[in-house]
């Protein structure tokens, strides 16, 4: 239904030759095609809101595209399409080295470091993420613990035990009840794993 009355919106607005306001609803109607796990719909009008939106100069909006489009290229498993879009966004804003928008950089660097991980590009995971600073982008405990368990899997895959614990270590002192989610859960699998392999039996906590 939600669709249903964007569309009818788009319609009033295209014969009002409102072309922005055409693109806006063409992006609403792609979000929820996202949200309804219709993707393959959703890349599709993502795509048709950011020809708009970038004929129109509208950057902001056609990062917004851009990062959507990547995001659910990764949900799907499109690693290396989602990389080459999140790559080329991250290194315009970092051309810009606009300080203000510094936050949004910050987080555009974390899913580009997702990315590579997902691709087995681990050092690079590392190269890019010792980059990011987080006092300067005020990170979050959120993007914090993402940021440190991305950095212990890749060194975990590298055989850097004793550096991933310390990463393990400063993801778990971020977290709270309200921040735990799926990055949690693999810090304290890392966690469990490392012990184990030392027969330190309580690693077998981590894993309850």
């Amino acid at each position: 239904e939600a669709i249903e009355t964007l569309q009818r919106a788009q319609s009033a607005y295209r014969a009002a030759d409102r072309l922005w306001n055409v693109a806006e609803c063409e992006r609403n109607i792609a979000d929820s095609l996202d949200y309804s796990s219709r993707e393959a719909e959703a890349l599709t009008s993502f795509e048709r809101a950011q020809a708009i939106f970038d004929a129109r100069g509208d950057d902001n909006q056609v990062r917004y595209c851009t990062m959507r489009r990547s995001q659910i290229l990764h949900e799907v498993g499109n690693f290396t399409a989602s990389e080459r879009l999140t790559r080329r966004l991250y290194n315009e804003l970092l051309a810009e080295d606009d300080s203000e928008k510094y936050g949004y950089t910050y987080w555009v660097g974390l899913h580009q470091a997702g990315n590579l991980l997902m691709l087995e590009r681990f050092e690079e995971v590392l190269n890019l993420t010792d980059t990011l600073n987080d006092d300067k982008a005020e990170a979050n405990p959120r993007n914090l613990a993402w940021k440190h368990t991305m950095r212990a899997r890749a060194l975990m895959a590298l055989d850097r035990e004793d550096e991933a614990m310390s990463e393990v270590d400063a993801g778990l002192a971020v977290t709270d009840n309200d921040t735990m989610n799926s990055e949690t859960a693999f810090l304290y699998q890392i966690r469990a794993g490392i012990l184990l392999g030392h027969d330190n039996n309580a690693g077998e906590r981590d894993l309850a």
